[in-house]
C-alpha cells in the first residue's frame, strides 16, 4: 500500500531507538564511575566503553557510505596501505606492515592489564568520534580522517585534518586523551616523552607517509609522503562522552560549542607560545620558542649518533626505506638544528607563512561559530 512504512523499517527504528537509549545510559554510568581503581568499577566501565565503541563504529559506517570512502579507509576510518601501491613499491608496503604488526603485538601484550585497556579504548572512541563528527565539531571547515597505523606508530601522528577550501592537509594531529584529575600525572608523563620532538614538529612540521588531499570534486585521494604543519591537542574524554551524547539528542550547538573551546585552547598556543604578535604586519616567532626547540632536541643527539652509524652506507635511492621516525630525525638534524647553531634564521619564508597560514585560518573558524 502505497505510503505505508514496511514492518520491517519499524522494526529497524525500534532497534536504533534502544540501541541509542543503551549508549546514552552506558555515557551516564561512566560520567558517575569517574575515577577509580577498584577492579569491579574497572570492568564496569570497559563494558560500558565497548557498547560506546560498536555504536561509534556504526556510525563511522554510516559516514564511510554516506562519503564513498570504502576503498580509501578501512572500518576505523584509517587510510588503507594497499591502496597506495602506485606510490610506494610492494617491498616498502610489506616493510611498513610487518613493522605495525610487530608494534600491534607489543600493545597486545601491554594492554593485558585492565586499565591499560581502558585507556586504548579511550584513546580509540576519541579518533573515531573526531572523524565522524568532524562537519559539526568545525563548523563544515575540515575533513578529518584517521592515519594508517604505520604513521600512527612511527610518525605519532593520529589524524589528518583537510582543509575543504584549498583541499591540502592543513595539520597532522597528535591527540592525548585524559579525564580531569585522576589522570593527570600519566598524562604528564606522556607529554613530557613527546617534549623533545614537540617543539621541532610544532616549528618545522611533521612527516606524514600514508597522506590524503581532495580533489576538485573534494573527492579524497591519495597523496603519499609529505611534510605537514602539526598540531598536539589535549582532549578531555568528558567532551568526547558530550559529544556523543549531543549527537543521540540531535543537539547540534553543543558539538559546535565544545569544537570552538578546541579551537580557542590551540590559538591561545600559538599566541602564548609560538607567536610574537605585537605587529600584525611583521609576525616573527617567540625566541623562547626556538630556544625551547633546542633545549628539547638537544637531548636526542646521541641518539642521533647512532643512527649516523646505522645508516652511513645506505644509498640515496633507498631513502624511503630509512624508518620515518629517523628520517624525521636526520631531517631536523640537517636541515634545522644545525642551520640555527651556526646562526642561519631557518624559519622565515616559507616555514613562517606555513604557520601563520595554520594560524589564520584556525582563527576564521573560530570567528565563523
Amino acid at each position: 500500500m502505497k505510503g505505508v512504512e514496511p514492518f520491517y523499517a519499524k522494526e529497524e527504528k525500534k532497534e536504533e531507538e534502544k540501541r541509542r537509549k543503551e549508549v546514552l545510559k552506558s555515557i551516564e554510568e561512566l560520567i558517575q564511575l569517574g575515577e577509580t581503581r577498584e577492579e569491579k568499577k574497572l570492568k564496569e566501565k570497559l563494558e560500558h566503553l565497548k557498547n560506546i565503541y560498536e555504536y561509534l563504529k556504526n556510525r563511522g559506517k554510516e559516514k564511510i557510505e554516506e562519503l564513498n570512502l570504502e576503498n580509501i579507509v578501512d572500518e576505523d576510518f584509517r587510510a588503507k596501505s594497499d591502496i597506495f601501491k602506485d606510490i610506494y613499491s610492494e617491498e616498502i608496503l610489506e616493510q611498513d606492515k610487518k613493522k605495525v604488526k610487530k608494534i600491534d603485538g607489543k600493545i597486545e601484550q601491554r594492554e593485558i592489564e585492565l586499565f591499560r585497556k581502558i585507556r586504548a579504548l579511550k584513546g580509540e572512541i576519541v579518533e573515531i568520534s573526531k572523524t565522524i563528527f568532524s562537519d559539526k565539531l568545525f563548523n563544515n571547515k575540515f575533513v578529518v580522517v584517521r592515519t594508517n597505523k604505520y604513521d600512527d606508530y612511527v610518525n605519532g601522528i593520529d589524524e589528518i585534518l583537510i582543509d575543504k577550501e584549498t583541499g591540502q592537509p592543513i595539520a597532522a594531529l597528535d591527540l592525548i586523551t585524559y579525564e580531569p584529575d585522576y589522570e593527570k600525572e600519566s598524562i604528564e608523563k606522556s607529554i613530557e616523552r613527546k617534549k623533545r620532538k614537540f617543539f621541532a614538529k610544532v616549528l618545522f612540521g611533521s612527516f606524514l607517509k600514508y597522506s590524503l588531499y581532495l580533489d576538485k570534486n573534494k573527492k579524497l585521494r591519495l597523496g603519499g609522503f609529505v611534510d605537514v604543519p602539526f598540531l598536539f591537542i589535549k582532549f578531555n574524554f568528558q567532551d568526547i562522552l558530550n559529544i556523543i551524547k549531543a549527537d543521540i539528542e540531535n543537539d547540534d550547538s553543543k558539538i559546535k560549542e565544545i569544537g570552538k573551546n578546541l579551537i580557542d585552547e590551540i590559538l591561545k598556543f600559538y599566541e602564548e607560545e609560538i607567536f610574537n604578535l605585537e605587529n600584525e604586519e611583521t609576525i616573527s616567532i617567540k625566541e623562547s620558542a626556538i630556544n625551547n626547540f633546542l633545549e628539547n632536541f638537544e637531548t636526542l643527539l646521541p641518539e642521533i649518533e647512532g643512527l649516523k652509524e646505522k645508516y652511513k652506507n645506505i644509498l640515496k635511492q633507498s631513502i624511503l626505506n630509512i624508518d620515518m621516525k629517523d628520517l624525521y630525525l636526520f631531517y631536523i638534524y640537517f636541515e634545522v638544528y644545525n642551520r640555527i647553531k651556526n646562526g642561519e634564521d631557518v624559519i622565515k619564508g616559507f616555514r613562517l607563512a606555513r604557520l601563520k597560514f595554520v594560524y589564520d585560518t584556525l582563527k576564521k573558524l573560530f570567528e565563523s561559530y
